[in-house]
């Protein structure tokens, strides 16, 4: 070894380093603690350079394959070279590693069948056998074969010679032979050895067959547990040498390796590669014990172990030298040479998963002590001592040979010795004396007793009468146990003895864990041998005992019948029963063990559903419990059925403080005046009907996110959610009965809101709340199914039943009121009976309505429910449903035939029935099914009349089937290529007439919104594109002719096509990627290549989940869409135009070369929009310095040139730019520049969106003059421009914001740039009507988006000119206009924020508006909505949706809205104080606790939360995902730390106000963004961002950072936020690091909120499992 590897072991010690692991401590009694725990020794695996101490040789691989760079030393590097890659050994030269391998590096064993097997005897003739192995293949039985039982013995000896081989015949018919891993058959264990047989031989062999009867022999393998549970077969502990539970060869975290994985690493070869072989496993189990037993350890300078550390003062620990320290610790390895084993003994463990050893010898007791014992428990049996006597004396005896008391040994050893060879009264008595007087730990007496009783109660009643007695006396006092020294090793040991971790899945092996693994283990023990008594376990789900209850379950030694049946032997079982059935009663009922079971409900649901049914069928079926004077039987019962409720009512947790109280008092409150607390909804719809921009997203998603989000945070039930759904999309429709006119969306996409994306989104919730228990069915009773089923929609029916009180907001608008009356009708028939001679009343006309029947919007919800399978018809039934008589109805009614059942009977689609499909929305998916059919198989003219049905009153106003006619259109816009399609020629072509009319029925800005809303943009756009390549690609020299005479080329379905795509996105902003000098928008901006995106991951996880499975079963069976992903390079010159539209918007024009195709083309286009210009000849438009040098000489005068629409969109900028400069010279004047630019846009009008996009970054860039609208050379706003700037100031005058004011004359400012003047000139020659708005539909978010980019007054000045000219649009551009103000003017954001939170909290009485607050002070009457004369006053709220997404830097806004919440809530508290109480508070330390009513509390604390609401509502709106996140790690810890200079106004209230604000303000916000549970995939961001969130917070009541703010307001937001998240997101609490769970739930004890912290450690899941089984001990034991 080289002088660098002896170098460490001479290396100075610091005096705070260990000299074992060399681990680093500050103080020298963090070293000694480390030293009692780590039992460092030399029998622990170590490094062969450094000579590292470490856990397991796993560790020592890890330490040594650890770069040298990160490490102070070359481990790695001279292992490398001289060490052994399976022992470890690190040797002096090569050669001696070379000639060790050979030896080390063992060879498989040969097959069982290959090799001469030797006599065991013979062969160890003159030596005993020490050890053999055991290996045991398993079959499965059952029905689901999930039993297992024992296939094939081996057993081998050292030697590897056989000592016995055979199969087993099995007990149970094997429904799983496992043949892939057993290679067992049925021919196999046909004539196999029975069971009993083989376990005979096997104990013979163990117990003296093959050992001379000198002694047990040791049993070696490999998770011997497993093996000998199916030999039914128990065997001394301290012979076990089991390899999956050796330390040295587990792994790091101490958990077992595999057999296979352990021969690899540490023999040399592989094993189990195929079938696995008894024989193989056996000699490799026993290879590895050899090669354990006979490793070597050294010693330490001639020195052995100490006595251990424990046995020293820690005063004394403290002064001993770390070298001292080593030397005195003692190790869970005891090494005895003379035998040359390894004796393992357990120690007590802090540390989790404490392992079972190879051997346990209970080295505490020497064989004297334990003499002394046995003579004291036979003395006291003899001579009939006082039990309490003999305790007081076993205890000093014990305590005179330093025996730490309780002792788990001791406990072991009074069982074993009592059952059942010296079982009697005294022996009990001895026993629990023993537990009296703390010598015996109860809990694990109890542990031992129950494998040992239970089973056996009917052969020994007293000895299970006794018991019982012994745990109603013991089992409910844990709070010693848990303070006792030897509470880990002895939760430890009842792991051992019951196997609770392995029978209930406990991974951490925490003794908090195993704790309530055994008092729930003890309830079901209990039950299971009740149910056993009386013959009932067939009535359970498995039809037997989960653990063992009779005796032939478990072996017990001295089981003979030494009890005999007696007289009063049945009686005494009968009291038994009733004993166990009460004890039950009474762990259900008590303080600490009902939280506990609780615990275990919340946490092993799966275990607990099965206990349940146990304990119900007990509760139903026992006679006993039906006997009993005692125990009552309806108590019982009710507490069966409703078990988990009960439990959870006895160990719920309020937290402390003024706060959870007024929070479960405001929730009642949530109703009673307004949805004000639902404001979040309203915010939302608002947001959702912004016509600018398609969004990606499904609103139905994100509205189901945003009601369970409220639901949870307000507290309520699913009615008062659903209730406030409905008033919220009814409150929608109503603010907008009189929309103004505009590219906006109107009455059609409102109703969409209410009665198609909401009543979808209940579904969603209703769907996945029932999916939770469909796993359950088969578990469960069909009544009990049926009966949760109908709870799950209970609360919509409720709602439904009570939004009949809201008349008002059920005023069916004009346009929907026939259609109201239809359904209301509908359902007078169905009372009536009446049907259409079919049986049905779907296709039943109604045009003959009856008399008196009056409909209202109730009835169409009511019917958009039943469409989707969440109510049935006997909602026709409910009180007051139907308005008016139900006995007068039109005598013909029943014969009458709608239009749709004609199409139903296939009647030929003339144009008279094609007219009233159209106009007549369809009421059933089978009848869209139908007309789907008809566009995919039917003639030319039978595609096109299906396409404008599916595009007609059917998508607009078919409410009912919406969704799927949405889908049926987008996957009729990608016809499937024919089979004989061949060359490059498009399939699409062929189908152009049938395309463009789908086209053009899609492209009303309407229906553009409702497949927003519906989250099918991604799926359109995909649909899209491929047209766009196709129509946009070929020279238009085919025409069609339409059924309506229409004539289309090419180029007409490419611009629709084209426009349409456009639309999707906002293609006229420039990329983020060349925005300079600007903050960029946060979140995702919407391009194409982000909507290929969307829709290919769309398409791709589609159905993969279970919500996704569960709503595909609303969808049409007969649809199929391609799931293969769509790429931008399949569309060539798609991504050519999209390349050089992200140019032009970044930069200007790059120079034009002269000859090229483009420079042709525009020369071309340039002669056919000027020719009238330039008829005096060769005159040039722009001038040669400019970016395009173009001349319209000696180009064809041609009106129409034949060129592919792509080509003139590639030409289309250059010509802008030649024309726009020609004008900007005086070359065009500005009358010529706006014909041109109109024939341009009428021979291509795709190139309105080049206008519109070049335009707006001319703009931008800022580099054109302004022009003077006089009127002269362009027009002149002046008639109107004052008319329009009143409207203006009346629009904002609820916001408090100053408009500019114009000059006097209002004629010299009226100047625009001139790309603006250009395009706004172009605008106002079009005649607004069908044909044209669906490409103008273009201009309205260009127009703003313009306005944003350019100076007051340009926006007044553009609307001026349209009220003037088009005289359309009008009230939308003045509202346009009026948003300008808050463009450039932060400012004006901010009065409008602060104008938000004073409306909605009513804190301005002098305002109109603002009088009464809550939602209709926020969002007033809509977006612009008018009155006779003109349009009303914007509510603030309204102003807002519109204004923010205009606004790029938003990072300010939530610093913004902070700090308006703060404001607020001081204004709130002391607008609820009467003056009187607040003159007492400001004299007082804590406005919390004197002089404050609770109602005025209560009612502050509601508006608290409404401002919260508020703030949480714009935050989210505003920014979205990102938005929030920056708030949680950025804004609120900032905020928290800055000083704020409060003063201590009103007694510390505001403050403690201000907290429960923040708290309120954080978890909205984030539930907003990320939902409450793990079904939206943004809530993938959510554990990080939220850790990061409560590891500020911990190291803040840690003392590592200093706050600023209020102590009061810290504290008040701490434990809200922590209320908050354990109340209402309960998902979020397990995605949160365990640890930082712990750290805070010690904080919040050191705040005495001993509730909270035990509730917080509740909702941890399995990892805090055991923390908050001990918190509930202490809590209940200081209680």
């Amino acid at each position: 070894m080289d002088s660098r590897s002896i170098s460490f072991k001479k290396r100075k010690i610091s005096r705070h380093r260990c000299v074992a692991c060399y681990k680093m401590f500050n103080r020298r009694e963090h070293l000694v603690e480390h030293m009692k725990i780590a039992y460092h020794s030399l029998h622990q695996p170590r490094c062969g350079v450094c000579l590292k101490h470490c856990k397991s040789f796993e560790s020592v691989r890890e330490h040594l394959n650890v770069p040298d760079h990160l490490f102070k030393g070359n481990c790695k590097a001279i292992f490398s070279k001289r060490g052994c890659t399976l022992c470890l050994q690190v040797f002096e030269e090569a050669i001696a590693l070379a000639d060790h391998k050979n030896k080390c590096q063992l060879s498989p064993p040969r097959p069982l069948g290959t090799s001469t097997q030797r006599n065991p005897s013979r062969s160890h003739a003159g030596s005993r056998l020490k050890a053999v192995a055991l290996d045991c293949e398993m079959v499965g039985g059952g029905d689901d074969g999930t039993i297992d039982q024992c296939a094939s013995v081996c057993l081998v000896d050292e030697d590897e010679n056989v000592i016995l081989s055979t199969h087993v015949r099995p007990l149970l018919p094997v429904t799983d032979y496992r043949h892939e891993v057993t290679g067992l058959s049925e021919e196999d264990l046909k004539d196999g050895m029975p069971l009993e047989d083989v376990r005979a031989r096997v104990v013979s062999i163990l117990c003296g067959g093959h050992n001379d009867g000198a002694g047990r022999l040791l049993l070696v393998g490999h998770d011997l547990r497993h093996d000998m549970s199916c030999l039914n077969l128990e065997y001394p502990s301290n012979l076990l040498r089991d390899t999956a539970k050796y330390v040295p060869l587990m792994k790091t975290n101490l958990v077992s390796q595999s057999l296979r994985y352990l021969t690899k690493s540490y023999l040399g070869y592989k094993i189990q590669s195929g079938k696995h072989e008894p024989y193989e496993d056996c000699v490799s189990a026993m290879r590895l014990y050899k090669r354990m037993r006979d490793q070597e350890h050294g010693c330490s300078s001639g020195k052995g172990e100490g006595n251990g550390l424990n046995s020293w003062k820690q005063s004394d620990l403290e002064k001993m030298k770390a070298e001292e320290l080593y030397q005195n610790s003692t190790s869970e390895y005891r090494c005895c040479q003379k035998e040359n084993e390894i004796y393992v003994r357990r120690r007590s463990r802090g540390a989790s998963s404490p392992p079972v050893q190879m051997a346990v010898a209970p080295s505490d007791f020497q064989p004297t002590l334990w003499d002394s014992v046995t003579s004291l428990i036979r003395s006291a049996q003899e001579k009939n001592v006082d039990p309490l006597q003999w305790a007081l004396q076993l205890r000093l005896t014990l305590a005179s040979a330093g025996i730490s008391l309780p002792s788990p040994d001791l406990a072991q050893f009074l069982v074993t010795h009592i059952f059942w060879e010296n079982h009697s009264p005294l022996s009990w008595k001895l026993l629990e004396k023993a537990i009296s007087v703390n010598i015996a730990p109860p809990l694990l007496v109890l542990a031992l007793l129950s494998p040992r009783v239970i089973p056996n109660r009917k052969l020994h009643p007293a000895a299970y009468r006794l018991y019982m007695e012994l745990l109603k006396r013991h089992a409910f006092s844990f709070m010693p146990q848990i303070r006792a020294p030897g509470y880990h090793k002895t939760m430890n040991s009842i792991d051992d003895i019951l196997h609770l971790s392995e029978t209930f899945g406990v991974q951490d092996q925490q003794p908090g864990s195993i704790l309530l693994a055994f008092v729930f283990s003890i309830v079901w023990q209990l039950v299971d041998a009740s149910l056993d008594e009386e013959g009932l376990l067939e009535l359970t789900s498995n039809k037997r005992s989960k653990w063992p209850s009779r005796p032939h379950d478990m072996e017990i030694d001295g089981l003979e019948n030494s009890v005999k049946r007696n007289e009063n032997h049945d009686a005494l079982e009968k009291a038994n029963t009733e004993m166990a059935i009460e004890l039950i009663q009474e762990f259900l009922q008590n303080k600490v063990t009902s939280r506990i079971l609780h615990l275990a409900s919340q946490n092993m649901p799966t275990h607990w559903e099965d206990f349940s049914q146990r304990f119900r069928v007990l509760a139903t079926k026992s006679v006993t419990v039906r006997k009993s004077k005692y125990i009552n039987p309806d108590a019982l019962t009710q507490l069966a059925y409703h078990t988990r409720k009960f439990l959870e009512r006895e160990s719920k947790t309020i937290p402390r403080g003024e706060f959870h109280a007024i929070v479960s008092s405001g929730s009642k409150l949530a109703l009673t005046s307004d949805s004000a607390l639902w404001l979040p909804i309203d915010l939302f719809f608002e947001d959702i009907m912004d016509g600018t921009q398609a969004a990606a997203a499904s609103a139905v998603e994100n509205l189901t996110g945003l009601v369970k989000a409220l639901q949870a945070a307000n507290s309520t039930t699913w009615h008062d959610a659903f209730l406030a759904l409905w008033l919220a999309a009814l409150r929608l429709v109503q603010r907008e009965r009189d929309p103004i006119e505009g590219p906006v969306p109107r009455t059609d996409t409102f109703l969409c809101v209410l009665l198609s994306v909401t009543p979808l989104a209940v579904a969603n919730i209703i769907e996945e709340e029932e999916s939770q228990w469909i796993d359950q069915t088969s578990s469960s009773s069909s009544n009990q199914w049926k009966e949760k089923k109908g709870k799950c929609r209970q609360g919509l029916v409720n709602s439904l039943q009570q939004l009949g009180d809201y008349e008002s907001l059920l005023t069916p608008l004009r346009s929907v009121q026939s259609v109201a009356n239809q359904a209301a009708a509908k359902a007078v028939l169905f009372i009536s009976g009446i049907t259409n001679g079919n049986g049905s009343y779907e296709n039943t006309s109604m045009s003959e309505s009856p008399s008196g029947c009056s409909g209202n919007m109730r009835h169409l919800i009511v019917e958009a429910c039943i469409s989707r399978n969440l109510l049935d018809t006997s909602a026709y039934l409910w009180p007051g449903f139907i308005i008016g008589g139900t006995n007068q109805v039109p005598q013909g009614i029943a014969g009458n035939i709608s239009c749709w059942s004609l199409a139903m009977k296939g009647s030929p689609l003339t144009p008279s029935l094609t007219n009233s499909l159209i106009t007549t929305p369809a009421s059933s998916l089978a009848e869209i099914e139908k007309m789907y059919e008809v566009a995919t198989t039917g003639s030319e003219d039978e595609k096109i009349a299906a396409a404008s049905i599916l595009c007609g009153a059917s998508l607009f106003r078919g409410w009912s089937i919406q969704e799927h006619v949405i889908i049926f259109i987008v996957t009729l816009l990608s016809p499937p290529a024919p089979a004989d399609l061949s060359g490059s020629y498009s399939h699409l072509i062929s189908s152009a007439p049938f395309l463009n009319v789908l086209l053009v029925g899609i492209s009303p800005i309407d229906c553009v919104q409702i497949f927003s809303l519906h989250g099918v943009v991604p799926l359109l756009a995909g649909a899209l594109m491929p047209i766009c390549e196709a129509f946009g690609s070929g020279i238009p020299n085919i025409t069609w002719t339409l059924p309506t005479g229409e004539v289309i080329s090419s180029h007409a379905v490419f611009s629709t096509a084209f426009t349409l795509l456009l639309r999707l996105w906002r293609f006229d902003h420039p990329p983020l990627d060349y925005v300079l000098g600007d903050v960029p928008p946060v979140g995702p901006q919407p391009s194409p290549e982000y909507l290929l995106l969307v829709r290919n991951c769309r398409l791709e996880c589609f159905g993969k989940s279970p919500k996704d499975r569960m709503a595909r079963r609303r969808f049409s069976k007969v649809i199929n869409i391609s799931v293969d992903p769509i790429f931008m390079d399949s569309f060539p010159r798609l991504k050519q135009w999209y390349r050089q539209h992200q140019e032009c918007m970044a930069s200007i024009l790059s120079e034009l070369k002269t000859g090229s195709p483009v420079h042709h083309i525009v020369d071309s286009l340039l002669s056919m929009m000027f020719k009238k210009a330039n008829k005096g000849g060769s005159q040039s438009l722009t001038p040669s310095s400019g970016s395009s040098s173009l001349s319209t000489s000696g180009v064809d005068d041609s009106d129409q040139l034949k060129l592919p629409a792509w080509d003139i969109l590639e030409a289309a900028p250059f010509v802008l730019d030649a024309a726009l400069t020609a004008c900007a010279h005086g070359s065009l004047s500005p009358r010529e520049l706006a014909t041109g630019l109109k024939i341009l846009a009428d021979f291509l009008p795709a190139t309105l969106g080049t206008m519109v996009s070049y335009f707006s970054s001319e703009v931008t860039r800022g580099l054109w003059k302004p022009v003077s609208m006089n009127g002269t050379d362009w027009p002149s706003p002046a008639a109107n421009l004052a008319s329009v700037e009143q409207q203006i100031e009346k629009i904002l005058a609820a916001t408090g914001v100053d408009v500019p004011r114009l000059p006097a004359d209002g004629i010299s400012a009226a100047t625009l740039p001139l790309p603006l003047a250009a395009l706004v000139s172009l605008t106002i020659t079009y005649k607004l009507d069908k044909a044209t708005e669906r490409f103008l539909v273009l201009v309205g978010p260009a127009l703003d988006s313009l306005a944003a980019a350019c100076p007051w007054p340009c926006m007044p000045i553009v609307t001026s000119l349209w009220t003037q000219k088009v005289k359309r649009w009008s009230d939308f551009l003045i509202f346009s206009a009026s948003r300008t103000v808050f463009h450039h003017n932060r400012d004006a954001v901010i009065q409008l924020l602060r104008s938000c939170f004073t409306c909605t909290l009513g804190l301005t009485p002098t305002s109109q508006l603002c009088s009464y607050g809550g939602v209709g002070a926020l969002l007033g009457h809509g977006f612009g909505s008018r009155y006779s004369g003109g349009i009303s006053t914007a509510a603030p709220g309204i102003l807002y949706i519109k204004v923010h997404r205009s606004i790029r830097d938003v990072m300010f806004l939530t610093e913004e809205i902070l700090s308006l919440l703060m404001f607020s809530v001081k204004s709130i508290a002391t607008r609820e104080l009467p003056a009187g109480q607040a003159e007492k508070l400001k004299k007082t330390k804590d406005g919390s606790r004197y002089g404050i009513g609770q109602v005025s509390l209560s009612l502050a604390m509601r508006r608290v939360k409404l401002a919260a609401s508020l703030g949480a509502s714009l935050v989210w709106i505003s920014g979205g995902l990102n938005l929030v996140q920056a708030l949680i790690k950025e804004t609120l810890p900032s905020w928290f730390i800055s000083v704020h200079g409060e003063e201590d106004e009103l007694g510390g209230m505001i403050p403690m106000l201000r907290g429960y604000a923040l708290a309120y303000f954080a978890i909205l916000s984030s539930a907003f963004a990320w939902g409450v549970d793990s079904s939206s995939p943004a809530s993938k961001r959510r554990p990080r961002v939220l850790w990061l969130h409560l590891e500020f917070m911990v190291s803040a009541l840690e003392g590592k950072i200093s706050l600023g703010c209020d102590w009061a307001t810290w504290q008040a937001y701490v434990t809200g936020f922590v209320s908050l998240m354990v109340q209402c997101t309960p998902a979020w609490v397990l995605e949160v690091d365990v640890e930082v769970i712990k750290r805070l739930s010690k904080s919040l004890r050191q705040w005495n909120e001993q509730d909270l912290a035990l509730a917080l450690l509740c909702a941890g899941g399995l990892g805090t499992m055991g923390a908050s089984t001990e918190l509930i001990v202490e809590t209940c034991h200081q209680h």
